[in-house]
């Protein structure tokens, strides 16, 4: 009899664990005129912590949900990355999909039906998250497909929804190109982050769209507008999903990761010593201003701006430093 319930508990423990991992949650959205069910992942630290945690909201979650989990709690205990409070939304069926996230084929607009979905995301669901949990500003969204087109269409706010668009393999809508561009070159307050990354596999019209898109981005000259594009053309669309997840987090939260060379040698290697306290000091106030960390200055930091410290002016600031 132990045997069995031995095999039984072993059979269950990934259940077990899953539920462990994250909640499924339900709001009654007269929006969408349904009960829509949601799952919520919350880090371990939360209980422990007076922090506040950014919100990531994950599209077609079946796909994206758990990879972009395991990507964000590896990031957040290496330091790259701060602890997230995740939302996935499910659709599992392709005639509903469209119903909640597709476009008009005239004007790429969103249709009357998805732009309920809008609403429900934007004034049930974050207010739901806002009211029941500790959460930052800083916001990110997270689509493939269809629902990578469908993030954009919080970009398009006069004040966007979300600071960060995590876009996978995208079918995007013909002519979206042009109202992302005109959007987004006059942002002149808080950076907004946007993320392309896709595989080798996708149809002949997805791929020409995204060159469109990126062709646009590229050339936008504005410091609130931060871009990335990233093709894996060894890699077959599954395989590219936790590539990019990876690779968007890393860009997404650049700034609360530890000076690195790149941004050493960019915005830190000319400074005077007084010059490079100040820039720490704005780094970590700027961390807990977009993310909610109440974060100490790393020792990493620290020993990476030592030499310009000893190096520069006799060494006159390194009491203070």
């Amino acid at each position: 009899m132990k045997k069995y319930a031995y095999i039984l508990f072993l059979l269950l423990l990934p259940r077990i664990s899953k539920a462990q991992e994250y909640q499924t949650k339900e709001v009654l959205s007269t929006f969408l005129e349904e009960l829509k069910e949601f799952k919520v992942f919350v880090p371990k630290n939360y209980r422990y912590s007076k922090n506040d945690y950014p919100l990531t909201i994950v599209l077609d979650a079946d796909e994206l949900f758990e990879s972009y989990i395991a990507s964000a709690k590896l990031f957040a205990s290496k330091g790259q990355a701060p602890s997230q409070i995740i939302v996935g939304i499910s659709q599992d069926l392709p005639s509903l999909k469209e119903r909640d996230y597709g476009y008009e084929f005239t004007n790429s607009y969103p249709t009357e039906s998805s732009i309920n979905t809008l609403g429900f995301i934007k004034q049930e669901l974050i207010p739901y998250m806002e009211k029941n949990y500790r959460i930052s500003t800083f916001k990110t969204i997270v689509g493939s497909g269809m629902t990578a087109n469908f993030n954009n269409y919080f970009l398009l706010d006069e004040v966007p929804t979300f600071q960060s668009y995590i876009n996978i393999n995208p079918s995007y809508a013909p002519d979206l190109y042009k109202y992302i561009k005109q959007y987004v070159a006059p942002l002149s307050e808080d950076e907004i982050y946007y993320y392309i990354g896709h595989s080798n596999d996708l149809t002949e019209i997805e791929n020409k769209l995204i060159n469109s898109i990126d062709k646009q981005l590229i050339g936008i000259d504005s410091t609130y507008f931060k871009y990335k594009y990233e093709n894996f053309p060894k890699s077959r669309s599954f395989v590219s999903i936790p590539q990019a997840l990876a690779s968007s987090q890393a860009y997404v939260f650049e700034n609360f990761s530890p000076v690195s060379k790149e941004e050493f040698s960019k915005n830190i290697a000319f400074l005077s010593p007084k010059a490079v306290m100040e820039y720490l000091i704005y780094k970590y106030e700027n961390i807990n201003y977009l993310y909610g960390q109440k974060t100490p200055i790393r020792i990493d930091d620290f020993i990476a701006v030592e030499s310009i410290i000893i190096d520069k002016e006799n060494g006159d600031f390194l009491k203070e430093f």
